[in-house]
């Protein structure tokens, strides 16, 4: 039963109601017990939570390790999960695990359009007597109809309850899967629904001695941003995710993947200035999500999803710009050491788009860290085209940077998440980064060397960082001077 919310009230007449309703069969009775509500998560949930876990579902399809900083920002982070929450499962629960996984995986992917899960698990068979129901089981409504006593919906409810804990399923699913849950609103409680529920369905034998349970619904609620909301009226539906929305994800992936295969000959700094040139082509700097008075909620101009899209009229600020670039340099530079580095910075900003809040990156190369804001590279700002591209800045971490720019001077101040999330990658070069970021006479001292013409490698330089000096360094070279 679907459900849904008006202007995030849910209003009474669609509160869910559990029926017990009873279809008889020849053999038994065939019913659902009232729902068992999970608890909320034990986790803390911020407006930036579903953002950080979509952002480390896009990183998960592409086979990349989730940035510290993601994990940062997001409770999914295993590490904060009790341990006891990873504690072994019975079987009904592991069956009920194993089984909803690859459907919450469906949803994250873009291929499913209901969050009621129908389940199944060994049966689980309990008397009357290991129930402690003194009376009937089934009693006669209004209508005629068998349902459940209260005093038989109470004992079963709780019998069930001890063989599926809903809370330790749904903190396992976040402990393991919580980038994958990024469509999932956790935290949603109001009057009688939780984020999680459980509906048992049971069958009682003609003699109303024995109650079975061996299927259950299991209904998770839709993140407001990921379901299907009706366009005149605005009303959401809790159990049903929007597959254009959820399948964006996935596309992103794709086209960010797409856009690295595109530049994979090029040297080091083509690289980079293809990925800040594609990004700057596919997106315009968002003013009216930027501007506070329009009360923007914060999503997708602050994510990655408007760059990858292909879509003319979804842009982003300058967080998207930002976390689109490192994506591209993480899909590009992998390992625990690699050539290229890209991190994201947060904090203050005093020129540019403008005096406030900013997100930017920090670009590692050849043990030096540069600057580069891709925002105020775009067109029609303070750095455009290049400027504040791999750039040089004066300052220090704990006071400002500042990068001058033939529009003025741009200073960018980190905040205390920055300094507590990175270290040295925080030191700025005071120069510009040079694709030729050797001399002459190392290039000459290289070429002599790799030919056999002297054992004499002093002066060579190793260019692509391998830890010796060989004919790769040459190949390495040329791939920057053609850049």
């Amino acid at each position: 039963m679907q459900k849904r919310v008006i202007s995030g009230i849910l209003a009474l007449a669609l509160v869910l109601t559990l029926m017990l309703t009873l279809t008889l069969a020849q053999a038994d009775v065939r019913v659902e017990l009232d729902g068992i509500d999970g608890g909320s998560a034990s986790v803390t949930a911020s407006e930036d939570d579903s953002a950080a876990l979509l952002e480390g579902y896009l990183y998960q399809v592409n086979g990349l390790d989730v940035p510290e900083v993601v994990k940062a920002e997001s409770s999914g982070n295993t590490a904060s999960r009790p341990a006891t929450y990873m504690a072994s499962m019975n079987p009904t629960l592991r069956a009920v695990y194993d089984q909803l996984v690859p459907e919450i995986q469906k949803i994250a992917a873009g291929q499913g359009d209901s969050s009621i899960f129908e389940l199944s698990f060994q049966p689980l068979t309990f008397t009357k007597e290991e129930l402690g129901i003194e009376g009937d089981i089934l009693v006669l409504n209004k209508e005629n109809q068998y349902q459940f006593s209260k005093e038989a919906n109470e004992a079963v409810t709780n019998a069930f309850s001890a063989e599926l804990d809903v809370n330790m399923l749904l903190n396992r699913l976040l402990a393991r899967h919580p980038y994958e849950l990024y469509w999932f609103d956790k935290v949603f409680e109001q009057d009688d629904v939780r984020a999680i529920s459980v509906r048992p369905i049971c069958s009682v034998d003609d003699q109303q001695t024995t109650v079975t349970v061996s299927d259950c619904q299991i209904l998770m609620v839709v993140s407001q941003d990921y379901a299907v909301t009706d366009a005149a009226t605005q009303q959401y539906y809790l159990y049903s995710p929007d597959t254009a929305k959820t399948g964006a994800a996935t596309a992103a992936a794709a086209k960010a993947a797409e856009v690295v295969a595109k530049n994979q000959g090029k040297g080091t700094y083509s690289k980079l200035v293809a990925y800040a040139d594609y990004i700057k082509n596919a997106v315009s700097y968002n003013y009216a999500a930027a501007d506070k008075n329009n009360n923007y909620s914060y999503g997708d101009p602050w994510q990655l999803i408007y760059v990858f899209d292909e879509n003319p009229d979804t842009n982003v600020v300058c967080e998207g710009y930002s976390k689109a670039f490192k994506y591209l340099c993480d899909l590009t530079w992998t390992g625990s050491d690699p050539e290229v580095a890209c991190y994201l910075p947060t904090g203050t900003m005093d020129g540019g788009t403008g005096a406030g809040d900013h997100m930017w990156n920090i670009v590692s190369i050849g043990g030096a860290n540069y600057l580069t804001d891709i925002t105020n590279c775009d067109s029609g700002t303070t750095g455009a085209p290049d400027q504040l591209f791999l750039c040089g800045a004066e300052g220090s971490v704990d006071a400002s940077y500042a990068a001058a720019t033939t529009n003025g001077t741009v200073t960018y101040v980190y905040d205390q998440n920055t300094k507590d999330i990175y270290d040295q990658e925080l030191v700025l070069s005071e120069t510009k980064y040079s694709p030729l970021a050797f001399s002459l006479d190392q290039l000459t001292a290289l070429a002599r060397y790799a030919a056999g013409i002297t054992t004499d490698k002093s002066a060579a330089i190793d260019v692509n960082k391998d830890g010796i000096i060989s004919a790769a360094d040459l190949t390495a070279m040329a791939q920057n001077l053609a850049s």
